[in-house]
């Protein structure tokens, strides 16, 4: 029983809409081809489509920057490959290049913010088609391995 006042809608474009789901849902299953199979050869597998999702994949730019790139040589690992392995072209960059007795630590008053341009670095990683970008985070005021690198900027 309905109450007085209230008009029911009509019933035909809601079977209307059901109907042409149903009808665009056989036609992708018509259209629907078998898998193709593939034989163990390169001719063959580099014959299938790439997925979307790989070429629409994301791309980002993580940037790990710290008391490692004044020296800038080697990689983060700089301090273990030079004194925890003891590596001699490591042990020879630091001959070549520092004064006898200098130490990681006499680092960390040349870690400055100078080239530290986060737009630039930004319009850069754009331009190469990323469009993530993370930096680790920096908290600390003073010198050392947690430095604050706006404060640097200052």
């Amino acid at each position: 029983m309905r109450a007085s006042g209230v008009r029911s809608r009509p019933a035909f474009p809601a079977l209307l809409l059901l109907l042409l789901l149903l009808l665009g849902t056989a036609e992708s299953v018509r259209r629907a081809r078998p898998p193709r199979r593939y034989t163990p050869d390169w001719t063959s597998l580099d014959s299938r489509p790439l997925p979307a999702w790989f070429d629409e994949a994301k791309f980002g730019v993580f940037v790990h920057w710290g008391v490692f790139s004044v020296p800038a040589w080697g990689s983060e690992w700089f301090w273990w490959n030079w004194r925890g392995e003891g590596r001699p072209e490591y042990q020879r960059f630091m001959r070549d290049n520092y004064p006898p007795g200098f130490s990681y630590a006499d680092f960390g008053p040349q870690f400055t913010a100078r080239f530290f341009h986060p737009e630039e670095w930004a319009d850069l990683f754009q331009a190469a088609g990323a469009n993530r970008a993370a930096q680790l985070p920096v908290v600390s005021t003073t010198p050392g391995p947690a430095c604050d690198l706006l404060r640097l900027q200052e």
